[in-house]
């Protein structure tokens, strides 16, 4: 009798994962590494369901872009390379479908421009720029339509306070009120609702930890609970992202310059802040945070132990928490007792504290509870779903788990019964069962399984006991007789032809050919003799045979020519052998041919050896014959060259070789002092032809220059040229000359010079001769000690001077020894810093100037700046 009233109570027991540093805690998921190499301070935004990021720091400037599919969990390369002027710790954000990033820091200049990437067209386009002062490291948060810059890095303290409106449907800037939390660097933001949230952040001596909430329509700032440690620090882009009414802060720098392992999570529902944990993700700063597809995520950056020591990162992580536990399907008989049903259970980020259990038990008693470790009752069989929901106070994240068990009645013990139903006379059979405790046959066996061997069609019945609970099954075996086969067939097959091969059976019967084929006939093309077999079933019983196929050789055909490629009305003669008798595809029945194509021909010939035949055939390649042709002119002026270039093959060969560069090669430099005819052979492959062009070589003029001469700087010496055949001169250099195309002239040169006189004739031929006048000494460089840009037009830029001076390069420092000003192209100082005049004061320069004599001269200095 089974009871069904029987109690089953089902123990609840909670196993919790623990991870080293380098593994991460439940809720963080380490996805592919960012596609680009390690860097920190990079740009991004997210456009529909793909983020962008690049540009950034490697010991080097970068520019390149990435794109992320989180459905393929993969980064592509192929974005166009960032052109701003900022690379280095940019300000971005996305709107509409579009990607925005500016401002930044190269480590030479800092930048105040915007650009925008359309992913559509794959292209940045310029916009408006930061009408005030260029910088990095400032962070912005976006509310509609518009985007508000925050402070920011001039690159050094005191940092800005400003705060910069940018409306990007009209592309304009607008200056608004400061940032109430002072000069700052790098602070954290966040849009949360129609509110920007701005704090932390880095003043040039010590990390912030004062937060505000920003009201747009007041251009008002409110104070709001700080963070609770100085978590974001002088992150440059801070990791932060937001996922419904909570803002989820992660890792930064702490006050002494040390990446952090923590986050921090503000609610603007309770306007407080919790920890968050990312646990066995490694400590950076400088990095990226967005949300993607209702998902956080966060990855590359910079490791500090210290000030900017640490290792680059390129590792990329997801913040999406589950769940779990185990469930082992409990079968047991009514008024038996239960083990643990429940094992492996996890949770949500297990550092998010504290956590809240919530357990429903559909059928049980009690139907739900609180507590990590319940305790359940089942009073009937059946299947039942248990339902765990995990969640975290601070952070707001839950997740839910269901699962499924079974709890077993006596009626329905879960019995399976196991066996060939069918067998072949004379063939063995086991009987498996399972789903019980112990096991009684019709047979008197007790064990699982029995082996049975049957003659006739026979039942066999087995009952099972699970300790209480009894049920019977039967398997019957059904006894059929053996099957005879035969294959009918050909046994011998000329190599290369085919056979069909037949096994005997029924429609019903299944066939197994040692070659893998499953039909009652096969069709085989064996290389070389061949044992086949079949095995052959009904379902029940099973028979096999084989037949050995013979392979008769072809005849060993083989053709040769005297000749394969020849050139138009050339002829081959083709060969066959191996054979008796021969047919050519040409009608020929004799071993040889001699053809002479026209064009490019496949000849076949077939011989036999009384059994199997073979045919072979091989092509002759006609070559088309060149036409050889020169090009290039006549005439040749005495002393130059001219360009001989042949056309109409695939080689050539030049002679006589007197004058030529070559004597190979399609195109030769010809040199020559006397008349001469060059000849060409023009080869295509093994065809030829020639052509020949016949060269005239025509007298040019000449001249005497005079005279090479050494002067001082500002003297002047006379140049004398006596020109014959010419009808036209000059000279050149035409720089410090009275006159460039007379044959006597005077020359003042300010440095050595090499002055030469070109001549031409009336047949084009050229000629040139020259002197060279050596210049010595130089004067003295004066630079003046004070100037005023005050743009009355005196005294306005500063610069040296000098008689012989060139040129020169110049620097400008403040006394600090930070540059102010550089020019490699002889360029005054206007008295100019960031666009604006310099205030009045004394500054550093460095100049190195160069005179005609190719001589550098560096100086050090003060000058002063008087308005």
């Amino acid at each position: 009798m089974i009871n069904k009233n029987c109690s089953i109570l089902v123990f609840l027991s909670i196993t919790l994962l623990s991870f080293s540093f380098a593994t991460a805690q439940i809720g963080w998921v380490q996805k592919a590494n960012y596609g680009g190499i390690a860097r920190d301070d990079v740009g991004f935004f997210v456009i529909g369901n793909y983020a962008y990021a690049g540009t950034g720091y490697n010991g080097t400037n970068l520019t390149d872009f990435w794109k992320y599919d989180p459905s393929t969990n993969t980064w592509s390369g192929g974005i166009a390379p960032y052109p701003g002027a900022g690379q280095y710790s940019p300000t971005s954000f996305s709107y509409n479908g579009l990607g925005y990033c500016g401002l930044g820091f190269n480590f030479s200049t800092l930048a105040n421009d915007l650009w925008c990437y359309d992913p559509t067209t794959n292209t940045w386009t310029a916009k408006a720029s930061l009408p005030g002062p260029a910088r990095y490291d400032a962070p912005c948060f976006v509310i509609g339509h518009k985007v508000w810059v925050i402070a920011g890095n001039r690159g050094g303290p005191p940092y800005y306070q400003d705060v910069w409106m940018y409306d990007i449907n009209q592309d304009k800037w607008t200056k608004m009120n400061n940032f109430p939390g002072g000069n700052i660097s790098s602070c954290l933001t966040f849009t949360i609702g129609n509110h920007g949230y701005a704090g932390a952040g880095w003043d040039g001596s010590s990390m912030h930890t004062a937060f505000w909430e920003y009201d747009t329509a007041s251009d008002t700032w409110t104070s709001i609970a700080p963070i609770p440690a100085r978590a974001a620090g002088l992150a440059g882009m801070p990791h932060c992202f937001v996922i419904g009414s909570k803002a989820y802060a992660c890792t930064g720098l702490d006050g002494t310059w040390k990446s952090m392992p923590v986050g921090f999570v503000y609610d603007t529902v309770t306007k407080a802040w919790c920890s968050f944990s990312h646990e066995g993700i490694a400590a950076r700063s400088y990095g990226m945070a967005f949300v993607l597809n209702g998902k956080g995520y966060m990855g590359v950056g910079v490791d500090t132990t210290g000030i900017w020591n640490g290792p680059f990162r390129n590792d990329f992580w997801e913040y999406d928490p589950k769940s779990t536990f185990k469930v082992s399907d409990t079968n047991l008989c009514s008024g038996s007792g239960l083990g643990t049903a429940f094992s492996g259970i996890t949770s949500l980020d297990s550092s998010a504290s504290p956590l809240t259990w919530n357990w429903t038990f559909t059928g049980g008693t009690p139907g739900t509870s609180t507590s990590q470790y319940p305790n359940v009752t089942y009073s009937t069989g059946g299947s039942y779903n248990v339902e765990m929901i995990v969640s975290s106070s601070c952070s707001g994240m839950a997740d839910t788990v269901i699962r499924s068990i079974t709890i077993v009645g006596g009626s329905s013990i879960p019995i399976t019964l196991t066996g060939n139903t069918s067998i072949c006379t004379g063939q063995v059979d086991t009987l498996t069962v399972a789903g019980g405790g112990t096991y009684t046959w019709s047979n008197g066996s007790t064990t699982s399984s029995i082996i049975v061997s049957p003659t006739s069609n026979t039942t066999y019945s087995v009952q099972v006991n699970n300790g209480g609970c009894k049920k019977d099954t039967t398997l019957t075996v059904n006894v059929g007789p053996k099957l005879t086969i035969i294959i009918s067939g050909t046994d011998t097959v000329c190599a290369g032809n085919s056979v069909t091969l037949s096994a005997s059976g029924g429609k019903s019967y299944s066939y197994t050919w040692s070659n893998g084929a499953t039909t009652s006939s096969i069709t085989i093309s064996p290389a070389t003799t061949t044992n086949y077999s079949v095995a052959v079933t009904n379902g029940i019983c099973s028979g096999d045979s084989n037949l050995i196929v013979a392979i008769i050789p072809p005849p060993k055909l083989t053709v040769s020519a005297t000749s394969i490629s020849i050139c138009q009305g050339d002829t081959s003669t083709i060969t066959a052998s191996g054979g008796g008798k021969y047919l050519w595809s040409n009608g020929s029945t004799t071993s040889s041919i001699t053809v002479t194509p026209e064009s490019t021909t496949t000849y076949t010939v077939v011989t036999s050896n009384g059994y199997c035949s073979t045919d072979t055939s091989v092509t002759i390649t006609i070559n088309k014959k060149p036409v050889a042709i020169i090009t290039g002119g006549h005439q040749v002026c005495s002393g130059t060259n001219i360009t001989l270039t042949a056309s109409g093959g695939q080689d050539y060969e030049w002679f006589p070789s007197t004058g030529l560069s070559s004597t190979t090669g399609s195109t030769v430099t010809a040199t020559p002092n006397v008349p001469i005819t060059y000849t060409v052979i023009a080869l295509s492959g093994k065809c030829s032809d020639t052509a020949t062009s016949t060269l005239t070589v025509l007298p040019a003029p000449s001249a005497t220059v005079c005279c090479n001469d050494t002067i001082q700087m500002g003297d002047t010496v006379s140049l004398s040229a006596a020109i014959i055949g010419a009808n036209g001169f000059n000279w050149t250099p035409d720089t410090y000359l009275s006159c460039d195309t007379c044959p006597n002239t005077k020359a003042f040169p300010k440095f050595t010079t090499t002055y030469a006189v070109v001549m031409n004739d009336t047949d084009g031929c050229q000629k040139i001769d020259s002197v060279v006048i050596f210049v010595e000494g130089c004067g003295n460089i004066w630079i003046p000690n004070a100037f005023s840009p005050n743009g009355d037009g005196r005294n306005d830029v500063f610069a040296p001077k000098g008689a012989c001076m060139v040129s020169y390069t110049m620097y400008i420092f403040d006394r600090w020894g930070n540059k102010l000003y550089y020019t490699n192209n002889s360029q005054p100082w206007n008295g100019k810093v960031n666009s604006e005049i310099a205030q009045e004061d004394t500054y550093v320069y460095m100049i190195t100037t160069y005179d005609g004599l190719k001589k550098t001269r560096t100086f050090w200095g003060r000058v002063t700046i008087v308005k």
